[in-house]
């Protein structure tokens, strides 16, 4: 029993040796940062920041008409006459208010009789 063990033990220590003798394929594991994917997410990135800002820009420039509780007041027309202050037409019932309008501040500047044509928007 004893010479098996020994055997046994001598067998296992040469095919040990002999695998650590042998050469292996060298495992490369793949590479995740390439210059490419990178290159990718960033200008994908910047796509992304781009079309966020695009929207953002149009949604300021465009002004959609304001939709009020039961169309009693409308924006006829407004103008920007500094860099936070406008005038503003508005109709209400049969009158047109023109307002000065500012940050924290409406004033009335003028009431007109409601028109028959509307003026332009933004003049």
């Amino acid at each position: 029993m004893m010479n098996r063990m020994a055997l046994l033990l001598a067998a296992c220590s040469v095919m040990g040796a002999e695998a650590a003798d042998s050469p292996r394929p060298a495992y490369t594991p793949p590479s995740v940062l390439t210059l490419e994917s990178v290159l990718q997410v960033v200008f994908s990135l910047l796509l992304v920041l781009g079309i966020v800002a695009l929207v953002a820009w149009l949604l300021k420039r465009v002004s959609l008409p304001q939709q009020s509780a039961g169309r009693q007041l409308k924006v006829i027309s407004n103008l920007a006459v500094g860099q936070r202050e406008r005038v503003v037409v508005v109709e209400i019932q049969e009158t047109w208010l023109v307002l000065g309008v500012a940050p924290g501040q409406v004033q009335t500047l003028h009431t007109l009789p409601r028109q028959g044509s509307e003026p332009r928007h933004g003049a």
